[in-house]
């Protein structure tokens, strides 16, 4: 099975989603649901389990078998199932254990990007909440993150996807305002 960290760009760059013995489908997020409930299990409930012998080695045989067969069952079948649901990259030492033949990728994104594939669009109205997308972006850009990350204050110099995107002539904190209101056409 092999997960991609990211949506869009994980199509094109990590998951190759185009080659026919790949496939990579919309988010799951029945998995999250079901990683979260296994780690947050509460002690009397795990001491149960270990006692009646089917926790942890039943359990994660189940969890395994449940996520394997949601990815496979969203899509035609494929040699390689991609599961795109970044949220999931917290329990990789579990997956990993899970499923010891994965390829795990992690792609890093810049903050924009990320926020700006999480906003959801009405393509019928042509509408996009601006409020939403400034105080969100606003959030990402504060000065602590800055001084943690100096890459990103170069970011845009330094990748040429960013210029063509128009991020190349905004300032840190980004003035989101200035930005294109159209984006170009990337071939």
């Amino acid at each position: 099975m092999y997960r991609c960290r990211h949506r869009t760009y994980a199509r094109h760059v990590g998951c190759a989603s185009t080659d026919p013995q790949i496939r990579c489908g919309a988010e799951p997020m029945i998995t999250l649901e079901l990683l979260q409930a296994r780690h947050s299990m509460p002690e009397h409930k795990r001491k149960r389990g270990i006692q009646a012998g089917v926790f942890p080695e039943a359990f994660d045989q189940a969890v395994a078998a449940f996520i394997l067969k949601t990815v496979e069952k969203m899509g035609p079948p494929a040699d390689y199932l991609c599961h795109k649901q970044p949220l999931t990259f917290v329990y990789l030492n579990y997956l990993a254990q899970l499923f010891p033949r994965a390829k795990f990728i992690h792609m890093l994104r810049d903050g924009r990007a990320a926020v700006a594939s999480s906003i959801e669009f009405e393509p019928s109205t042509n509408q996009f909440r601006r409020a939403i997308h400034s105080e969100s972006l606003g959030k990402w850009a504060n000065t602590d993150y800055l001084k943690q990350n100096p890459f990103m204050r170069v970011a845009h110099e330094e990748i040429p996807l960013l210029r063509v995107l128009g991020y190349s002539n905004t300032s840190i904190p980004p003035n989101y305002r200035k930005l294109p209101v159209t984006l170009p056409e990337l071939a």
